[in-house]
Parts: structure tokens; C-alpha cells; sequence
């Protein structure tokens, strides 16, 4: 595995006055990490390389904690903090947020590299936001993972009709795949399980007992009780009962009356196999996930989800529009709800489409007849060139280009931008 996919989680870069290794001006740090060896050769060494890493990127590498069997915490050289396992430690990495590399101060333990050529998906332990499933053999049966997805467990005598009433309670599982079954292990109850303290430090130790428990049961489609707050297992007859309950089909019946309970472009999926008939789970995937989710259904299983029918994009949709001050072309993302609520898609603003009469105006002509102002903070309340009515609040974006997407990124796409 190489080593610059080795990198934990990455949460948002901590205040300037809570480090104790480094100035705003990034001297070098005169005091040992945490954790030092008390070896004095041994604890230079380790100065030594991060002062290495200070020359080589211009910055300091900041060391939060060295703690033996529980990980290293560590900053990039934008500051962001990240959590890797201990068997990484004397390597390199990339952080998940920035992709800006560090070093993993320290030693590793004896053997951990025995498997470092084996690419074999085992960085499911770490939070990656580079990759969304994992392949592995070393989870018993379970061997495709999509790791960091979003739980609900909702009570039909409690529900509420009011969009949005569902989005915040939920917890965090991993998805196993077997050939017969799907697990659903819960590694973190409560908010922000990407970004949480508690669950960053929780989710490592989560992860390796339940990989553990897995192998030693691997014969079973069931793996039974787990070391993990809770998990949830879906064997092969009841495949069939999963489906899309939000969207809500445009005709049809819905137990959350056609509202988006769990918030504006949040897919929801019902899962089966509750035996309290009061309680309904349901999974609410990123776009990303989702189209992953689907994929793996339909290769694995032979189960293929209505996503057109529900209006979920599994492929970017773009509509060719025209501007209607310079005529130039526009290609607009469609659907664009459920990229917005998916990190992993960054959009651009690129138009405005009068709410009236649906003629679009480019972001560069609105700049150039300053309609709205200079930022186009009151564009909604300016008269449409077209009806004269109010535009009104209807942007219209692209994904933003990158190497990454297969979206036509050369410099006559969308010239308007």
C-alpha cells in the first residue's frame, strides 16, 4: 500500500494559541513531542525528523500526542489534526482534507509492515474521504465495506411531519457486503461522527475488535453479537424490502406524507429486519455513497434501486442553456440539491434563472451589467430583463472542475464562468 494513503481522519485546524510547538511565524519548536521515549538519542532522532519535515515543506509539523497503543495525533502543514493508527508510525502520509503530506513521528511496532505491499483495502480502520468503499479480506465474510454512513432509527408512534425533523438524529455505522448479507456495524452514536473528538479517538479501536470478532465467526451470515455499540444484519430473503423511501415517488403512498423528513437532497433508504414494529431504520447515504450503494446491489445481489424514478441522479446531468444577455452557452447541473449536501462535490456558481420566466443570465454578463450589485447580494429583487419581474433566487451551478470528475474541464466548458 503506498504510503501517502495512509492518512486518518482530519478534523478543522485548531487555534494558533492552543499549540505549544511552533509560533505564528513557524520557528521551530525547542520542546519534545508528547509521548517522547525518554532516550535521548532515540528522542533526537525524532526531532530530527520532523525538523526534516520542517525543511522539506517550509513548515512545522505540529505533534499533538505519542501515545503507545492508541495512535498518533498528529497536524499537517495546514494545521488540520489527524488520527493514525500506531502501525504507521515512522511513515509518510496525506492529509484527507488538504492532501498535504506529513511524517508520522516515531517507531513502528514489530511487524507492522509484514502486510505494507498488500493493498488490501485494511485502511477501512482509518477514515479516509479519498475513497468511499473499501475491498478486504480480512473481515471474515463481509469483504466490501463502505464505511461512515448515516443511520436513522426512527419511531413511527413519534414521528413528526415537518421536514427536516429526522436529520439529526442518527448515528454512524459501517457496511458490510457478504455474499448473503449485509452488516450494519454503529461505531459512533451522536453528532458529528466525522468530526467529533470522542468518536475519532472511539472509532479506530471499534473498527479492530469488530474486525476480530468477524474472523473468528466468518462462517456465519449472522455474525451475532459484536463489539460495537450496535449493528443490524440483512440476510438474503429480505433484500428484496429495501427501497427508497425520500424522495418520495411523485404518485404514490409515503409514510412521511411526501415531505423530506430527513432534509432537503438527503437521500433515505428503508431497511428491513426490525423486529420492533414500532422502530424503522433507515440510511441516508451522500450522493457518492449512494451511487456505490448502487452499484454493489446491483453486482452482488442483482437488486436494482428505481433512482430515476425517484429523481436521484446516478449520473451527472447537465442541461444546455443559453444566456440571455450574451447568448453564450451555459451547461447546467441538474438536480443539484443532492450535491449540496454531499462534501464530496464542490459546485460553482456559474448563472440565475428568473423564477418567472426561466431565462438564464451567466454569472460573468450579471458582473458585467452589475445586476444586483457587486456580489449579487440583492439579485432576487432585481427586475428580470426578459419579463420584468422580480429574478428572484434560482442559481444554477456545475461541479467545480477537478482531475478527479468526468466533466469536460477545458477552458472553453462553460466560458461564461
Amino acid at each position: 500500500m503506498a504510503d501517502d494513503e495512509e492518512a486518518g481522519t482530519a478534523t478543522a485546524p485548531k487555534p494558533a494559541d492552543e499549540s505549544n510547538d511552533t509560533s505564528a511565524k513557524g520557528t521551530t519548536p525547542t520542546a519534545l513531542p508528547a509521548g517522547s521515549t525518554g532516550d535521548a538519542l532515540l528522542d533526537g532522532a525524532m526531532v530530527e525528523e520532523l525538523e526534516a519535515l520542517r525543511r522539506s515543506m517550509g513548515r512545522v509539523v505540529k505533534v499533538n500526542e505519542l501515545v503507545p497503543g492508541q495512535g498518533v495525533v498528529v497536524y499537517c502543514p495546514s494545521g488540520h489534526r489527524i488520527h493514525v493508527a500506531d502501525r504507521f508510525r515512522g511513515r509518510t502520509g496525506r492529509c484527507p482534507q488538504c492532501r498535504a503530506p506529513f511524517l508520522v513521528p516515531g517507531t513502528p511496532p514489530a511487524g507492522a509492515f509484514d502486510d505494507a505491499d498488500d493493498d488490501d483495502g485494511s485502511e477501512l480502520l482509518e477514515d479516509s474521504p479519498e475513497r468511499i468503499t473499501f475491498e478486504s479480506d480480512k473481515y471474515g465474510r463481509f469483504k466490501t465495506w463502505m464505511p461512515n454512513v448515516k443511520l436513522h432509527r426512527v419511531v413511527v408512534s413519534k414521528l413528526r411531519l415537518k421536514p427536516g425533523s429526522l436529520a439529526d438524529e442518527s448515528e454512524l455505522v459501517d457496511i458490510g457486503f457478504s455474499e448473503d448479507s449485509i452488516l450494519l456495524v454503529t461505531v459512533f452514536k451522536g453528532k458529528g461522527g466525522l468530526t467529533n473528538k470522542s468518536a475519532i479517538r472511539k472509532k479506530p479501536d471499534i473498527r479492530e475488535k469488530v474486525r476480530d470478532a468477524l474472523v473468528s465467526v466468518s462462517k456465519k451470515s449472522d455474525p451475532g453479537e459484536l463489539p460495537a455499540p450496535s449493528k443490524h444484519c440483512i440476510l438474503q430473503s429480505d433484500f428484496d424490502k429495501i427501497w427508497i423511501a425520500q424522495p418520495a415517488l411523485p404518485v404514490g403512498e409515503s409514510l412521511f406524507a411526501g415531505l423530506d423528513l430527513f432534509g432537503e437532497g438527503v437521500i433515505g433508504i428503508r431497511l428491513p429486519g426490525v423486529e420492533n414494529k414500532d422502530e424503522r431504520l433507515y440510511i441516508t447515504p451522500t450522493l457518492s455513497q449512494y451511487r456505490q450503494l448502487v452499484r454493489i446491489l446491483a453486482e452482488k445481489y442483482q437488486i436494482v434501486l428505481p433512482s430515476e424514478e425517484h429523481g436521484i441522479p446516478v449520473t451527472d446531468q447537465y442541461r444546455d442553456e443559453l444566456c440571455h444577455i450574451s447568448g453564450k452557452e451555459l451547461k447546467v447541473l441538474q438536480q443539484v440539491g443532492f450535491y449540496k449536501t454531499d462534501p464530496r462535490f464542490e459546485l460553482d456558481l456559474i448563472g440565475h434563472q428568473c423564477a418567472a420566466c426561466g431565462i438564464y443570465i451567466s454569472e460573468s454578463a450579471r458582473r458585467m451589467e452589475k445586476l444586483g450589485g457587486k456580489t449579487g447580494s440583492s439579485l432576487a429583487k432585481v427586475k428580470c430583463p426578459a419579463c420584468e419581474q422580480k429574478l428572484g433566487d434560482k442559481p444554477a451551478y456545475r461541479i467545480k472542475p477537478d482531475e478527479s470528475t468526468n466533466i469536460n474541464t477545458t477552458a472553453d466548458s462553460n466560458p461564461e464562468v
